[in-house]
């Protein structure tokens, strides 16, 4: 019984949380179509997927959200309590995101593709009745042509991005007609 009883909190203590995921797409908000026959439009090359995994009921990682190509895929690993949201940084220490609380937005830095960025908070602004916060990610060492702009929800996460003039939704949340 004695050893029936240490196999039992032995398994017990082994069981994880199950690891659920959910992919999201990023699709051109307002495509403009230059082909009827194939459906091609205007910056489609710019649409991508990411996956989000969670690892425990609030704490998630968020699998090519950052990068677009299937090389140097970049995770990120978040932890959200309502709506403050923590990043776990290279060290493995949760530092904060976001939180709708702070007057002055936190700039934690985040590894991508083994290049370094911090993240600068830029405006608030309202989108269907809810606010949003925007960010960018500026590099720290180096320059890049091209900065997207994050449209960040409290309670979603990256809900679009504005790239070059183009702006990119996620699919759960704009319904259009294929």
């Amino acid at each position: 019984m004695k050893y029936f009883l240490i196999l039992f909190f032995c398994s017990i203590s082994t069981i994880s949380y199950s690891q659920d995921s959910v992919n999201y797409r990023f699709i051109v908000k307002d495509p403009v179509i230059f082909d009827t026959v194939s459906n091609a439009y205007m910056d489609m090359n710019l649409e991508f997927s990411y996956q989000r995994v969670y690892l425990e009921r609030n704490i998630f990682r968020e699998k090519g959200l950052f990068t677009r190509s299937e090389k140097g895929i970049t995770t990120t690993v978040f932890k959200k309590n309502g709506n403050t949201w923590h990043l776990k940084n290279k060290s493995g220490r949760w530092v904060l995101f976001y939180s709708d609380s702070c007057k002055r937005m936190p700039t934690p830095e985040i590894m991508i593709a083994g290049k370094k960025y911090q993240i600068k908070w830029v405006e608030k602004t309202k989108l269907n009745d809810s606010e949003v916060s925007i960010f960018v990610l500026n590099p720290v060492g180096f320059t890049i042509n091209h900065q997207p702009k994050y449209v960040f929800d409290a309670a979603k996460g990256v809900i679009a991005l504005n790239i070059d003039e183009t702006i990119l939704i996620r699919s759960d949340l704009l319904k259009r007609q294929q």
